[in-house]
């Protein structure tokens, strides 16, 4: 295996960081200021505790991971394999987008039903 280039290791870290600040912001607005202001009932996301720390910290990864594949894809010279590579980087950065903006999915579906039950 190849040592990898400052480039490549710059991008895993800094979309490390990027990632998980935006994710830990994620968790505590989904499962501790919104029950905490009463938006909605705690009981209602607390199932989904668990689940939500570990797509979170998966997302971290692949995203983390597949910038830098990008940045490696960038290093081929031949263009097929260029191309694959970074295709398969863009579905794994999506793949990881999910897992780390799954408490902001779950914020959404509890504000709609919040919003249901209130006009209902």
């Amino acid at each position: 295996m190849h040592e990898r280039s400052p480039k490549v290791k710059q991008a895993f870290f800094r979309d490390i960081r990027i990632s998980l600040v935006t994710w830990v912001v994620l968790e505590l607005l989904c499962f501790g200021l919104m029950p905490l202001a009463q938006v909605y009932p705690r009981s209602n996301v607390e199932p989904l505790f668990w689940p939500s720390i570990v797509l979170g910290i998966a997302g971290i990864l692949v995203l983390s991971l597949s910038s830098g594949a990008v940045e490696d894809a960038l290093t081929i010279t031949e263009r097929q394999p260029q191309v694959w590579r970074r295709r398969i980087a863009k579905v794994t950065s999506i793949l990881g987008l999910i897992g780390i903006t799954f408490p902001m999915a779950l914020i959404m579906y509890q504000f709609g039903i919040a919003i249901r039950d209130y006009e209902g």
